[in-house]
């Protein structure tokens, strides 16, 4: 398997306790991998749609309504050319379904893509199962500070 050339992150809500992606963000961009963040393009909970954006440092990054920092004025990357999505995580079920914040943004934009999607999210936060509806995507790789896991 070829290495990732376009991976999907989020920057973190550290204040809601995500796992902070900053440093591997770093590390992605200092081996020459194109960093992708999601920019919210609805925030109407009937139509919850993100775009992807590249990511070109701290200095191209304004927070949205929701204090999520989004990329502004780079360039569009389609869903395609996304090589893994990783995705927030406020809990994580062993079967790969999640806890985000609620409003369905990651399960659309998972819907359009085929690519590893890998949750991150902490030991603590690791159960069993969750409850999720049938517009749920499950993740296909969990790993938390101790463990990387495969539903």
């Amino acid at each position: 398997m070829a290495p990732a050339q376009v991976v999907h992150l989020y920057w973190p809500l550290t204040a809601q306790h995500e796992v902070d992606t900053r440093p591997l963000i770093a590390q992605l961009q200092a081996q020459d991998v194109e960093v992708v963040l999601p920019v919210v393009t609805s925030f109407e909970t009937e139509t919850p749609t993100l775009e992807h954006r590249r990511y070109e440092g701290p200095g191209s990054l304004t927070r949205n309504r929701w204090d999520i920092q989004e990329p502004q004025h780079t360039d569009r990357v389609p869903p395609p050319a996304i090589d893994v999505v990783l995705v927030p995580a406020l809990g994580v079920g062993r079967d790969g379904h999640r806890i985000g914040h609620g409003s369905g943004y990651y399960d659309a934009f998972l819907q359009s893509v085929g690519c590893p999607r890998i949750a991150l999210t902490y030991e603590a936060c690791l159960v069993p199962s969750l409850p999720y509806a049938s517009h749920d995507v499950p993740v296909t790789t969990i790993v938390t500070e101790q463990h990387v896991l495969t539903p």
